[in-house]
């Protein structure tokens, strides 16, 4: 009756598996491994994914400079880097401020902060209520957050998520797979996430990150960071770092 599992394993590697009831040919495991020691933006920086220059930028975006952290959504296709930069990012929030963060399956590594709070939604499985991310979203608003990071928008959430912005909530945080920062306002707009086009412009930035492929392997790079604004009802973009093809540098 349920041939798909989405779970997490004791030493947090997400584990996908079927039934043959879905996949035809033989049951299927797959598990996700992640290291143990976050990725840091130094490391970042090291790898080449942003340059020093992005990443001072994207401090004093997050920080906000203790007065007016940006709304940033991280964008990007399957496996391109993005929880690895949301995680990497939080360590600019600082220690005082309340997180809370939400999930389908817990990725995010805070480190040892104490002042903060994990949520994970619950599918329906027999006589299991669900909890949905959308769920989990209104509950912690009420939670009195100084920030709130969301691990994947995908759903009705981004409605939540974008109404958390207009009633005053800064330094949102999130998550969401597209190609680019067009497309990407694109899948807010359309169903199931349905944001009203006014409330678009309540997005400050939006971080592309891309897998790049070489004979060595494949390397994860920031390949824009995009400012949202507006003109009267039109919402504009407007490249603040983009992607050099020759350096292959933000």
């Amino acid at each position: 009756k349920h041939p798909l599992l989405d779970a997490r394993l004791p030493d947090g590697s997400r584990a996908n598996a079927t039934f043959d009831y879905a996949t035809p040919f033989g049951h299927s495991l797959t598990i996700r491994k992640f290291t143990r020691i976050p990725v840091s933006i130094i490391n970042l920086i090291e790898n080449h994914t942003l340059t020093s220059h992005a990443a001072a930028f994207l401090w004093v975006m997050v920080e906000g400079m203790n007065v007016e952290p940006m709304n940033i959504i991280i964008t990007g296709g399957s496996s391109s880097g993005k929880t690895t930069l949301l995680d990497a990012l939080s360590v600019f929030i600082r220690y005082s401020e309340r997180i809370i963060t939400i999930e389908d399956t817990l990725e995010l590594d805070l480190g040892s902060r104490q002042n903060w709070i994990q949520m994970e939604s619950k599918p329906k499985i027999k006589d299991t209520e669900e909890v949905s991310m959308d769920d989990l979203l209104k509950n912690a608003l009420r939670m009195r957050p100084d920030r709130v990071i969301v691990g994947e928008v995908r759903g009705p959430e981004a409605q939540t998520l974008f109404a958390a912005m207009d009633i005053g909530h800064r330094g949102i945080l999130g998550t969401l797979h597209s190609n680019n920062a067009k497309e990407m306002l694109v899948r807010l707009r359309s169903a199931p996430m349905n944001v009203p086009e006014m409330m678009l412009p309540l997005l400050n930035l939006i971080i592309v990150t891309k897998r790049v492929h070489h004979e060595g392997g494949i390397n994860r790079r920031i390949a824009q960071i995009a400012e949202v604004t507006h003109m009267e009802s039109q919402v504009l973009l407007g490249n603040v770092f983009e992607l050099d093809p020759k350096t292959e540098r933000v």
